[in-house]
């Protein structure tokens, strides 16, 4: 959760409206929707520090793990171990053969959480399907009726869909129809386009209508509140507009954009001085391009390069992955120019917000700002492939970024022939993903894309080599033969694919 509450303004009427379903229906799904920027995430950062929910997850854009069905679940099954006897439940309900490592007994002296953690720490990779039952449903369904609703809180499904794999899409397609106990609620948040919306079909979304007269008011409520702090007097005794005057321009500007409305004011606050108003920017784009043009213009390739690569990033990068990807020196000092529309967290750097990658996404609005992702995704491949071929990379010298995300770079570029030789020359990618997370499923997950974003572009032959060896290695994941996936790793389990080829 890395959206901030500070100066969190109004919507009281919208947590009037969540209340009442969770009071006066039995209803299984909460969908709230609303355009970028008026401010969805905030929201729902609000509800969780209001103690209504009981478990939540935020799916960030430029974060891959966060949109991987297996982490939202496991994320969400953490926090479900602060339920009473949820440790217990699952221990009852999950079969060994899901487990990676047997549990022979449990301490006496371990709380319900410590339980949880345990079971959930030793669960093997696994489809949706089968993670929603083992996670979600089994412990649940036989957990003891609680004394106020179980509340699941999923943030941002559209993050998800676009950075997502399939298993995202089949996780809430199970999840619309999934038997569970009454007392269990879902309040998932998303865009009103949302493609993982059609999964709830039956459940009418609740739309933040921008320029609805509850969320204006709420914007001249914010406006109001932040121009009356001490730092605003200077600004206003030197301004040629009164604090009035100032207010109505910005809620008439921002259109219901609360995103606007506080960048807006940041860089007011940020300048110490408001010359004029025709100067500010009327448009969250127009705060963008600004901010952008404003730049030292010797300098100003070095910035876009900087924002370009985050733009296509995966997750989010340290400093030294920017110095590698874009071979600029003194990589600090431009991040702290950029400081306003990065987010830092131990010492990763990311874009701040979707509305800042859509911007620099779409040639229309950015002009020469744009990001030609399929250039700085080539970028990005080449530091790792280091004018070589494939065939001759160590690939045991990549950092974990490369081998995690090599390959969606590779799609992403539209490089598939790459893809295929990466996956099926040999088995050098496999044991080196294996050697470095102990784990096939990095591999699999390299599989999955290849075969759910390439069927009409590989050969018979190649989709056919790479279903086997992904049905060959789920088989090993889930236990199905003899062999378990933390016993088989590398070339043996090579070997063990060609085995069972066969079969399949």
């Amino acid at each position: 959760m890395k959206t901030s509450i500070k100066d969190f303004t109004g919507r009281s009427w919208l947590f009037e409206v969540i209340d009442n379903w969770l009071r006066n229906t039995t209803e299984r799904f909460f969908i709230l929707t609303g355009e970028s920027g008026v401010g969805i995430s905030s929201i729902s950062t609000q509800l969780i520090q209001r103690s209504c929910i009981t478990a939540y997850h935020f799916c960030l854009a430029g974060d891959v793990e966060t949109t991987k069905s297996s982490n939202i679940l496991r994320s969400i099954a953490i926090q479900l171990g602060n339920l009473p006897n949820y440790g217990q439940a699952l221990a009852s309900t999950i079969k060994p053969v899901d487990l990676l490592a047997q549990i022979n007994s449990i301490d006496s002296s371990m709380t319900e959480s410590q339980i949880a953690k345990l079971y959930i720490d030793n669960l093997a990779p696994n489809d949706p399907e089968n993670e929603l039952e083992i996670l979600i449903k089994a412990p649940l369904t036989i957990l003891q009726s609680q004394p106020t609703n179980i509340v699941i809180l999923i943030d941002s499904l559209y993050e998800a869909a676009i950075t997502g794999d399939e298993n995202v899409i089949r996780l809430f397609a199970q999840l619309s129809n999934l038997d569970l106990p009454q007392g269990v609620r879902f309040i998932l948040t998303s865009r009103p386009r949302d493609p993982l919306l059609q999964e709830f079909s039956s459940v009418t979304p609740y739309y933040i209508e921008n320029r609805s007269q509850e969320n204006l008011t709420d914007i001249w409520q914010y406006v109001e509140e932040r121009l009356k702090q001490p730092h605003f007097q200077n600004i206003f005794d030197k301004a040629p507009v009164t604090s009035g005057i100032l207010s109505s321009q910005i809620v008439n500007w921002a259109k219901g954009n609360f995103l606007y409305t506080k960048l807006l004011i940041d860089n007011i606050v940020a300048k110490q001085s408001l010359d004029s108003l025709e100067a500010l920017p009327k448009s969250i784009d127009g705060i963008y391009h600004s901010f952008l043009n404003n730049i030292n213009a010797d300098k100003q390739q070095h910035y876009q390069h900087i924002l370009s690569i985050l733009t296509v990033a995966q997750q989010p990068l340290t400093q030294e992955h920017l110095k590698n990807f874009t071979s600029i020196d003194n990589i600090s000092h431009y991040l702290e120019e950029l400081h306003e529309f990065l987010y830092v967290d131990n010492g990763t750097y990311s874009i701040f917000h979707q509305s800042l990658r859509d911007y620099f996404l779409d040639k229309k609005r950015s002009r020469e700002f744009w990001c030609d992702a399929s250039f700085y995704h080539n970028l990005i491949i080449q530091h790792y492939q280091q004018d070589t071929t494939w065939e001759e990379v160590d690939f045991q010298k990549f950092d974990n970024y490369g081998l995690l995300y090599l390959v969606r770079h590779l799609d992403a570029a539209r490089r598939v022939e790459e893809v295929n030789t990466l996956l099926t020359s040999s088995s050098k990618w496999m044991e080196a993903k294996y050697n470095a997370f102990s784990s096939n499923a990095p591999y699999i997950d390299d599989l999955e894309l290849a075969i759910n974003k390439f069927p009409k572009l590989l050969q018979p032959d190649q989709l056919r080599m790479l279903m086997k060896r992904y049905v060959a290695l789920r088989n090993i994941q889930a236990g199905t033969g003899k062999k378990r996936e933390n016993q088989v790793g590398g070339q043996r389990c090579m070997f063990f694919i060609e085995e069972e080829v066969p079969k399949l």
